[in-house]
């Protein structure tokens, strides 16, 4: 379990440490869940080393939308 200063939890079985790249990495499937509720999975994650941001493919979840806002 990783928590990043935004207060997001990531889980997976592996994260993988990239020294050259400076970035954390799966390709088993890693689980995000956000402080106001959204929960989403994926593979192929990376990530910078502060877990600022990420990136996954194959994601699936629940995304709590603000008011106010229409799917495109």
């Amino acid at each position: 379990l990783v928590n990043n200063v935004k207060g997001d939890k990531f889980r997976s079985e592996e994260l993988i440490w990239d020294e050259g790249r400076k970035l954390f990495y799966s390709n088993q499937r890693v689980y995000v869940t956000t402080p106001d509720g959204n929960n989403v999975d994926g593979m192929n994650f990376e990530a910078p080393q502060d877990f600022s941001s990420y990136r996954l493919t194959q994601g699936s979840g629940e995304v709590n939308m603000k008011e106010g806002l229409s799917p495109q």
